[in-house]
């Protein structure tokens, strides 16, 4: 498949089963993000793979919440 076919067929998904992935597509995974081509092979990146279901069920919480409400000054300290 080239890009430009990737691209238009590309597809959001919002519904997802809830059956685990499967060890051997893990490790594919795994596999690919090693490959894959970093900014100057520097490798700066982390992916974390979530099987606990009371962390995904967690994680889905905090990234569906609002997030708090900074002021311009305890942004700033923040950034410093």
């Amino acid at each position: 498949m080239d890009v430009f076919e990737a691209i238009k067929k590309r597809r959001s998904i919002r519904s997802y089963k809830r059956d685990s992935i499967p060890k051997e597509v893990v490790e594919r995974l795994i596999e690919a993000l090693i490959w894959a081509p970093s900014a100057g092979n520097l490798q700066s990146r982390k992916f974390y793979f979530v099987f606990d279901d009371k962390i995904k069920k967690k994680l889905v919480e905090e990234a569906s919440s609002p997030p708090p409400r900074v002021s311009k000054d305890e942004a700033i300290k923040e950034i410093k």
